[in-house]
């Protein structure tokens, strides 16, 4: 649990990184700052099944690619260009969240 609990306190240092004029490192911190809490309250024997269960899945789209939900995306938050995907999620604490592939960029 340890581990865990360092973890969690080194995602509070991504505040520091913000950049003026958004608000990227705090809507990370809120993402994986909530992840963690979970990681923690799991090793420390009080697992949220729910929690577990939205680790991810594919949503079908039709005959576009579609979409991920689930808590994982929150470890991906910048392109492979660096530039944030943030906007793509949605993050209700209760219902994972969803990033959306459609509009990505393998340029």
């Amino acid at each position: 649990m340890a581990d865990w609990e360092v973890l969690r306190s080194k995602i509070d240092r991504l505040l520091e990184f913000e950049v003026s004029g958004n608000n990227y490192m705090e809507t990370w911190h809120a993402w994986l700052a909530y992840v963690c809490d979970k990681l923690v309250e799991s090793a420390s024997g009080s697992p949220d099944m729910h929690f577990w269960e939205t680790i991810i899945k594919h949503e079908p789209n039709g005959s576009c690619e579609g979409h991920f939900t689930g808590w994982m995306s929150s470890f991906n938050v910048f392109t492979h260009k660096g530039e944030w995907q943030g906007d793509n999620f949605e993050f209700p604490e209760d219902e994972g969240y969803s990033y959306d592939t459609e509009d990505s960029d393998d340029e």
